[in-house]
């Protein structure tokens, strides 16, 4: 179980045993108890987001080693809304792990009823009166006309 020993890797023997055991002063690991909250997350990994746990992908094991915890809290209900954040952890992190494929990527796609504007050209551009706008009559040095 490639998840249960990244679990053990990050989480240090005394916090396992606070996680897994419910009697007070216990010294040790109910691997019980955290084998079946790792074949939950393995599971979760498979039925939610159509992917097997990998220990070589930073995101499986982050994501992972998470629910573990959750779902070792989950059993203890060691808070009121300890099966909410296993939910909740599902709801967020699952759709994060489907790979994309060319048949589910996201298209861009608008609602909007606004269509881009095509600039209008006027028929013809005026050049003289835009030559009498950047160089005013009786401005000029040059001869109207070349020399022969």
């Amino acid at each position: 179980m490639a998840l249960l020993d990244d679990v053990k890797d990050r989480y240090g023997p005394a916090q396992l045993e606070q996680l897994t055991n419910n009697a007070p002063g216990s010294l040790t690991i109910d691997d019980t108890l955290l084998g079946k909250a790792v074949s939950d997350v393995e599971a979760a990994f498979v039925l939610k987001a159509n992917v097997t746990y990998d220990t070589a992908d930073s995101v499986h094991v982050l994501i992972g080693v998470e629910g573990v915890v959750l779902r070792l809290c989950a059993f203890k209900r060691e808070s009121k809304s300890a099966l909410a954040d296993w939910d909740r952890w599902i709801a967020e992190n699952m759709p994060d792990l489907r790979m994309q494929t060319h048949n589910n990527r996201i298209s861009p796609r608008s609602t909007s009823g606004r269509r881009p504007e095509v600039p209008r050209y006027q028929e013809h551009m005026d050049m003289d009166g835009l030559m009498r706008e950047l160089v005013p009559t009786g401005h000029n040095k040059w001869p109207s006309r070349p020399a022969n």
